[in-house]
């Protein structure tokens, strides 16, 4: 059995999603669903899923890196003076670049959006949990699998997208997860799970359960061999 633990990442609670599932085999259930709250304990919660000891994928909504080149030109710069690379290379990653070529979805840019307080939030999260744990929780750039609890970052756009939707709009989009999840889980898991009704942090949480279980089965596309050096530093988001 593979624990499968999904996190839609914000700064606060309030605007945090979790989902709890589990694999066995070729099977795969949705356990829980919290839908944020400003009481929601989200290290808790985490740490708990994680207390088995045994196969963990934790999939985090949220960039885990930033670009190559935005590291590279900021540390020697000056006040006023030019940067030589490209607002498309500093703001966005290879992976982002990937996803928009292959799924035609743009992630939002953690160079230049305010995604970057959520990506500083995640990592902030991850190194609590490392030390509540005890665990490495190994982020995952290669198709690499350890017999332990490892990390993906996922993007529920993405894994829509990947199934062969395309919805324009907010309500279209909210439909197209809602199909997602009951394909993967089955038709009563709303009714199971209503947060999932009422929060679409809730819903991208129980999507991120989905992208962890199609990355332990190997279904999601890995990074290309050339970008083996760049995605050790600036991350990947897995999607099939």
């Amino acid at each position: 059995m593979t624990v499968l633990i999904g996190v839609d990442c914000a700064t606060v609670p309030e605007r945090t999603g979790i989902a709890i599932g589990r694999l066995v085999d070729d099977h795969y259930t949705l356990d829980a669903v919290h839908a944020p709250d400003r009481a929601l304990d989200v290290d808790g919660i985490i740490v708990a899923a994680l207390s088995g000891g045994g196969p963990a994928v934790l999939a985090l909504d949220a960039p885990l890196g930033w670009p190559s080149a935005l590291g590279d030109a900021l540390p020697d710069h000056l006040v006023g003076a030019p940067v030589s690379a490209s607002p498309a290379a500093l703001f966005s990653r290879a992976t982002d670049h990937a996803i928009r070529a292959r799924l035609g979805k743009q992630p939002l840019e953690v160079g230049a959006d305010r995604i970057a307080r959520t990506a500083v939030a995640a990592l902030a999260l991850l190194e609590r949990l490392r030390m509540r744990t005890g665990r490495a929780l190994t982020v995952a750039v290669t198709e690499v699998r350890r017999p332990d609890a490892m990390v993906i970052e996922v993007y529920p756009a993405a894994l829509v997208a990947a199934r062969g939707a395309r919805p324009r709009g907010d309500v279209a989009m909210v439909a197209a997860k809602t199909a997602v999840v009951t394909e993967a889980f089955g038709p009563g898991a709303l009714a199971q799970h209503p947060a999932m009704q009422s929060s679409m942090d809730a819903l991208d949480a129980a999507l991120c359960v989905v992208a962890a279980a199609d990355w332990h089965r190997g279904h999601a596309i890995p990074p290309p061999p050339d970008l083996a050096g760049v995605v050790q530093r600036e991350g990947w988001i897995w999607a099939r």
